[in-house]
This record gives structure tokens, C-alpha cells and sequence, in this order.
């Protein structure tokens, strides 16, 4: 239903007026509006109000009237931004450069910024494998140790280690090295969340690259353009391509003749009249199919 002249222009923003045009007098002849008679076009009495104004135009031009390709494709042009299949662009080229500039930035502070927070939690926050069936968490800030101590309040907490003293077996507690799995400690808390923090913008660089990947093509696409296409448009040009694709791999319609369409129409016609139950010998029913 969609005009097919709105539909190319969603697609490459401009108009091969010949294609424009006859798609356009095929939709309007598939719609009732004309018919083909002896080599030309004869109209029918159906409503045109309901048509775009740019069919309209077309319509006029069938009928020998003034036809200017100008106004058709402004026309054309006006009716896609107001169905919203497209949308002005802003800044113009400078407008495009700056935001593939954008795009760059922003995974490669991403990648900055992560490359330095892992690096900051290694130095600070090491975990270190299991020493005596548990796994330790090495602090180095000062001001976290200090922190630690204070809130440790069992120092078996702490990693112990054996020292020789004057001969006897002393328990040592470290006070750097507290079990990973104290939680109640905020320096632990705050160690598990720099390392999850870590894990996911590492794991977010590709994301962030493909969406940068994409929104530069999109803006060397249209660098040239005045609008850019809409997530409706695209919707649009996606259920276009469909039918194209299934016409093109999935029938024989190019081999067809014109009768063979029409029979094949009419057939369609009939199936569907009987999966309605619709009563086939009526005279006005027969007659038509």
C-alpha cells in the first residue's frame, strides 16, 4: 500500500524518475484507478482523495497534464519526511565528520579507561590463588590496610605463615593479605566490584566497537545525503527487500506471461472464496471468477 516512489526514495534519497513513475501507474492500476485499454489508460470513478499527492501528480501526467519532474520529487521527498521513513540530517558533512570523530573517541577512551582500571586492580587488589585452602586478597594501599585492621576483628582472617623464633614454631598473621571471601570487609567488597567492573568493560570493548563500526558506515552512507534513513524507514525497506528476495529466489514470476499472472490471480481468488464457503455457483460470483 506503501507508494513505491516513497519506498525508493527511502532507499538511495533520490528518484530514478522513470522507475518512480511507472511503478507508480502500475500501483494505481492494480488499485482501480485506470485501466489499460487499447494501448492507453482509460480512469475510473474511484475516489482519488485518498492518493498521496505525488500519485495524484502522476494522474495528471497520464491525462497529458502539466508534469513537472521537479515538483514530483520534491513532492515525493516531503511525503517520506512526513511518514517518517526518513529524517533531516543536522551539521551537514561538518556534522557527519564530527560524529564518526565521536564514535572513534568513545571506545578508545573505553579501552583507555579499562586498559588503566585493570591495571590499578592488579596492583592494589591482587587475588591470589588458594594459600591453605583459601583464596587471598592482597591489599597494598595504606589506607586500606589501615582501614582493615580496624575492622578485622579476628586476625585468623589474615593469612598466617609459620616462623622460627628462638627455636620455637611462632603463627604470623600478614595483615596485606585478607581472605577473599570476607565480605563483611569493605576493602573486599570494594576489591570484587573493581574486578567485576574490570571483566565487563573488558567483555563491552568488542560491543562497543561494533556499534561504533556501524554508526560510522551509517554516517559515510549518508555523508553526502541530507537525511538519514529512520528505524521505521528501515523497517519499510526491510519488508521491500523481502518480497523482492522471495519474488527473485522463491517463484517463477519472471518466467511468466502476462495472462499466466492473471489466471494465477484469478485462481488465488477462487481458493480463497472457498476456503470462505463462499457459495460458487451464485451467477455475479461465477461470472466474475
Amino acid at each position: 500500500k506503501v507508494s513505491p516512489s516513497l519506498i525508493m526514495f527511502t532507499s538511495l534519497l533520490e528518484l530514478d524518475m522513470k522507475k518512480a513513475i511507472s511503478s507508480t501507474i502500475l500501483k494505481l492500476k492494480l488499485n482501480g484507478y485506470i485501466e489499460e485499454k487499447e494501448g492507453g489508460f482509460v480512469f475510473t470513478n474511484k475516489d482519488e482523495a485518498v492518493l498521496l499527492d505525488s500519485e495524484r501528480m502522476i494522474l495528471k501526467l497520464i491525462r497529458n497534464e502539466k508534469f513537472d519532474e521537479k515538483d514530483y520529487q520534491k513532492k515525493v521527498e516531503e511525503e517520506t519526511l512526513k511518514n517518517k521513513y526518513i529524517i533531516k540530517k543536522r551539521g551537514g558533512i561538518f556534522g557527519s565528520i564530527l560524529r564518526i570523530i565521536i564514535a572513534i573517541i568513545i571506545p578508545v577512551f573505553s579501552m583507555m579507561f579499562s586498559s588503566f582500571l585493570d591495571q590499578y586492580t592488579l596492583d592494589n587488589y591482587h587475588i591470589w590463588p588458594e594459600k591453605d585452602n583459601h583464596a587471598y586478597l592482597k591489599v597494598e594501599l595504606k589506607n586500606d590496610i589501615q582501614k582493615l585492621q580496624k575492622e578485622v576483628k579476628d586476625e585468623k582472617d589474615f593469612y598466617a605463615s609459620i616462623l622460627m623464633v628462638n627455636g620455637k614454631e611462632t603463627i604470623s598473621y600478614n595483615p596485606t593479605y585478607i581472605r577473599a571471601d570476607k565480605l563483611q570487609y569493605s576493602v573486599v567488597r570494594k576489591a570484587l566490584f573493581l574486578n567485576c567492573l574490570t571483566a565487563v568493560l573488558v567483555g563491552f570493548e568488542i560491543v562497543f566497537w561494533l556499534i561504533a563500526a556501524y554508526l560510522i558506515i551509517e554516517e559515510i552512507k549518508y555523508i553526502k545525503k541530507g537525511y538519514r534513513v529512520t528505524l521505521k524507514g528501515k523497517e519499510l525497506l526491510n519488508k521491500a527487500y523481502a518480497l523482492k528476495n522471495y519474488l527473485k529466489k522463491y517463484s517463477l514470476i519472471g518466467k511468466r506471461t502476462e495472462k499466466e499472472l492473471v489466471l494465477w490471480e484469478y485462481y488465488l481468488v477462487y481458493a480463497t472464496l472457498l476456503d470462505l464457503n463462499v457459495n460458487i455457483e451464485d451467477e455475479v460470483i461465477k461470472k466474475y471468477v
